[in-house]
């Protein structure tokens, strides 16, 4: 689905990707772990064309990802934030079918998959009606969610979707992703600091640092073959992790 080809990509003259590659299979789950700074929502940005490589080849559905397929791969990649990134100016309805309607939706469409992805994400049609600030942090994450799910894209990106909500909050959404990623059969990147919400939510973990993958694998592989110390430091580090 996604192949990064030694990629070359810094900041003011900084290094952060040399002669970077990493495949990322489609269908599957695919979690981007690390300490800030390794790389991981640049990752993201790259794959979107928010951010162009130096150097390198990024191939997206077997094809090289130019400027004239950019808006054809955004319209068909759903992208999920930390803090959501809704339009405070908009009701939640008009957040979540936003891209529909300029895409030329029909209204009937249009309502048809609201009330699909509502009740994908167990959010009451009413709270639609409300603005932004008028919902609690996890209604606000589950219409960011409806938002990004709406295009029933083939690519969903989420860059650190709950680390800002509270631990409550954020462990029934957790759950309910989880549920949602087995249903809706899609390629799924997450980007992740917690390895616990990264264990629970892909298939494939890819640890990195300052650039660099560390080691990467299913989360029994992590735990039972650590490739090198930092590997143990940073599972060491996190709390809670699945047995």
């Amino acid at each position: 689905m996604i192949q990064f080809r030694s990629i070359e990509f810094g900041f003011a003259g900084q290094r952060l990707f040399k002669d970077f590659n990493l495949n990322i299979v489609a269908g599957r789950s695919t979690a981007l772990m690390g300490s800030s700074g390794s790389g991981k929502s640049t990752l993201l940005r790259l794959i979107l064309g928010l951010l162009t490589p130096d150097a390198g080849e990024i191939v997206v559905g077997g094809e090289p990802l130019t400027a004239d397929r950019l808006i054809d791969i955004r319209r068909r990649t759903g992208y999920l934030i930390q803090s959501g990134g809704l339009f405070p100016h908009l009701t939640a309805r008009d957040n979540v079918t936003l891209m529909a309607r300029r895409s030329g939706w029909n209204p009937r469409q249009i309502d048809q998959r609201l009330a699909e992805l509502a009740e994908l994400t167990r959010l009451k049609m009413d709270l639609l009606k409300r603005m932004p600030s008028a919902l609690s942090g996890g209604q606000r994450q589950r219409v960011a969610l409806m938002r990004a799910l709406m295009l029933d894209p083939d690519l969903l990106l989420l860059d650190e979707p709950f680390s800002a909500l509270d631990p409550l909050i954020r462990h029934e959404l957790q759950d309910e992703l989880k549920a949602l990623i087995g249903e809706l059969n899609k390629t799924v990147v997450l980007v992740s600091h917690d390895v616990a919400e990264a264990a629970w939510l892909a298939d494939h973990l890819v640890l990195l640092s300052e650039g660099e993958i560390i080691q990467q694998g299913a989360f029994s592989v992590f735990r039972d073959q650590p490739a090198t110390p930092f590997v143990e430091q940073f599972l060491a580090a996190s709390r809670g992790l699945p047995e």
